[in-house]
């Protein structure tokens, strides 16, 4: 199959088809997957290779997985199996042990010495500008199995940890670390990148003998680029959620002078006082005062809230109404210009209540009061003037958010 339909865009379910060949690695495919045929059977995608008898390219395409495939037969049981599983592998693996301690003991020597991680990359799909940040910002501690809240049922053991100073009685996760066998746990692996709320990069080891693996090779891995690789690999992948995007993009002044954008959160209403009340108690915990953070409860009672509703519920998702027709949340904040302090960490905890603990469907704005006057479009654009005239550039998505139940509820219809 050359193109597959995308299990959940910001059009809905299974309605955006994507070509195997837009995916560029395995590592890539948890940032876009799960993937479905047109009879709405999950696939998986094949990266490019070569036949062995005719030594022919054989470019990437999806796949529908094999008939005896746990898979196949799809039940949130799966994903607690796979990260039972998972820990048990890892346990029984000197190559990944290897790598952690080297990791852990490198970072920690790290932090003592002032140093930083840097890292960016550029995402063209979402903006044209790059994204970056510095793994170690505002890190106090680096812990490895950390226990994570999950939408599963069950908590996701990090390999590395990143932690920062502790809010309401638990450190603040600013970052973690993966070290991984290409080809593993693929369905879990998408899932938690659609859950988590930090930075998370993961390091293949795969090809790396383990008589190669030192504590210099730990840091060149860590940190590595196609430019700094030696043969344009990187054997890193960052993964940053949409809902962080606007905490690590660099978008010029000029291009965008606004210092506050805003997130537009739809929960169902059974939950919404719950959520409402959180976000404030996050803003108390990190003492940030006054309009810094502003939390807005909006209630649909009249023509022009209900039409302000539909327009910003555009911006969040084709399926807002399903959530809450009666009321939503906008959340204004300063955006973390240096990237760390209190106000980095309240987008940082924000992304990962409404990720992991509440169902939500989120929209955002790159600076107040714009409004949705191209609802069929899901990025958002600027007007950038150049010695020829100038043309629009893409700056940041609309929709943020990646409901993770209700992907799991659609993987049981599919099987």
């Amino acid at each position: 199959m050359d193109e597959a339909l995308k299990l959940y865009s910001w059009q809905g379910f299974l309605t955006e088809k994507v070509k195997a060949t837009e995916i560029k690695s395995r590592a890539d495919l948890r940032k876009h997957g799960l993937f479905a045929d047109e009879d709405k059977k999950l696939v998986y995608w094949v990266n490019w290779g070569k036949f062995k008898k005719t030594n022919r390219w054989r470019r990437a395409h999806f796949k529908h997985y094999p008939k005896k495939s746990s898979v196949k037969h799809y039940s949130s049981k799966n994903i607690v199996d796979e990260i039972e599983e998972r820990d048990q592998k890892k346990g029984e693996s000197a190559k990944h042990k290897l790598v952690k301690d080297y990791l852990t003991a490198l970072l920690k020597r790290m932090i003592a010495e002032g140093r930083t991680a840097m890292w960016s990359f550029v995402d063209n799909r979402i903006s044209q500008f790059p994204l970056t940040g510095n793994l170690l910002s505002d890190v106090i501690d680096v812990r490895q199995e950390y226990p994570i809240q999950t939408p599963f049922g069950k908590e996701y053991k990090l390999d590395i940890a990143l932690l920062g100073a502790q809010i309401l009685k638990k450190p603040i996760v600013l970052g973690a670390i993966e070290i991984e066998f290409n080809h593993e746990f693929e369905l879990l692996k998408c899932l938690i990148c659609k859950s988590s709320g930090f930075p998370l990069i993961s390091i293949d080891i795969t090809e790396v003998n383990e008589n190669d693996i030192t504590e210099k090779w730990c840091e060149l891995t860590l940190l590595e680029t196609t430019k700094t690789s030696g043969d344009d690999r990187r054997r890193n992948y960052i993964y940053i959620h949409d809902m962080l995007y606007p905490v690590y993009v660099d978008i010029p002044e000029n291009i965008l002078k606004e210092t506050r954008h805003q997130y537009i959160v739809f929960v169902d209403d059974k939950k919404y006082d719950q959520l409402h009340k959180w976000l404030i108690t996050l803003k108390e915990a990190l003492g940030i005062n006054g309009n810094e953070v502003l939390i807005q409860p909006q209630n649909c009672k009249n023509e022009q809230t209900l039409s302000a509703q539909k327009n910003e519920g555009s911006i969040a998702g084709h399926d807002w109404a399903s959530y809450n027709t009666k009321r939503y949340i906008r959340v204004t904040l300063d955006r973390p210009k240096i990237k760390s302090g209190n106000l980095y960490k309240y987008h940082l905890t924000m992304a990962n209540l409404l990720n992991s603990y509440f169902e939500t469907l989120v929209g955002y704005k790159y600076r107040l009061g714009e409004t949705n006057y191209k609802p069929d479009e899901h990025i958002w654009s600027v007007w950038q003037r150049q010695a020829d005239g100038g043309c629009r550039v893409r700056i940041l998505p609309k929709h943020v958010s990646e409901p993770v139940r209700s992907i799991m509820d659609i993987l049981k219809q599919l099987n």
